[in-house]
């Protein structure tokens, strides 16, 4: 929908040997095709003068713009967006896991929708008006056969397992742990983990809190929900609660959640009707 236009994304290299790590991204998109994941384009690398500089080429759309970037100019996601756009992250992960890949660094920042307004109506944006949500930036990406030991996602967004840096973790599961942060922050408009509130009237005693409190997996989301009016419902914060829970193991897989009545059902756990 970009009329052949391209978003280029330019990496300088300083050492010839580290060009491996930097050809990881286009390597890894050059053999996925799934409508929620971005497409590559084109990918070319060069010596200039003593760095090595590349050049990866992925799809425009004309009408985007990141998770991130609408949560900072218009605030949380009505719930029927959110419950679509992370429906459609599932299923590229879905994809990306079936095939033994990780993404490692889901997060807003890394979520684009497409055709979503952006004008002074934003706020009032109707679901018919999301096309659909692409998982983009892959230069974190690994393959998880076997357990992994890198540490591959963003501080805010990473799972306990990953931010202790424990020998070995199972990519999946943290995976879906960023999903259940990205959720809580597309819903709420609150940094999950974060110092820096998004929305600017709330208490960073919120992500104080959170943080102390996560590595011991006692969040009282109710009591934080309450206390800072967050309009979340039950139901969505019972999908955060299960992607973030401490132990990797009873972590829900990408089907589990795409099975959960929060995403089939759009009364389920729903808030109370309010004016």
């Amino acid at each position: 929908d970009g009329k052949g236009e391209v978003v280029v994304k330019q990496v300088k290299i300083e050492k010839y040997n580290s060009s491996r790590l930097a050809t990881r991204e286009a390597a890894f998109l050059s053999n996925l095709d799934h409508e929620n994941i971005i497409k590559l384009v084109g990918f070319s690398r060069m010596m200039v003068g003593s760095k090595m500089e590349y050049w990866l080429s992925t799809e425009y759309h004309s009408e985007s713009i990141t998770l991130w970037d609408w949560i900072h100019s218009y605030g949380a996601l009505k719930e029927d967006i959110a419950r679509s756009v992370m429906s459609n992250v599932l299923h590229g992960l879905q994809y990306l896991h079936n095939k033994d890949i990780v993404h490692l660094d889901i997060k807003p920042a890394n979520i684009l929708l497409l055709h979503m307004k952006t004008d002074s109506d934003a706020q009032e944006v109707n679901q018919s008006d999301i096309d659909k949500a692409l998982i983009i930036d892959f230069d974190s990406a690994a393959i998880n056969k076997g357990k992994l030991k890198m540490m591959g996602s963003t501080w805010n967004h990473a799972a306990p397992e990953v931010i202790q840096k424990k020998p070995e973790y199972d990519g999946k599961t943290a995976d879906i742990f960023s999903v259940g942060t990205s959720l809580f922050e597309a819903s709420s408009a609150v940094g999950f983990f974060s110092w820096v509130p998004f929305d600017k009237n709330a208490s960073k005693a919120i992500q104080i809190d959170m943080r102390r409190k996560h590595k011991n997996n006692t969040i009282d989301f109710e009591r934080i929900k309450n206390r800072y009016t967050l309009d979340i419902s039950d139901g969505c914060l019972g999908v955060v609660k299960d992607c973030i829970n401490k132990d990797p193991k009873k972590r829900p897989k990408v089907e589990q959640l795409l099975g959960h009545p929060w995403f089939t059902s759009q009364s389920y756990g729903a808030k109370s009707a309010g004016p």
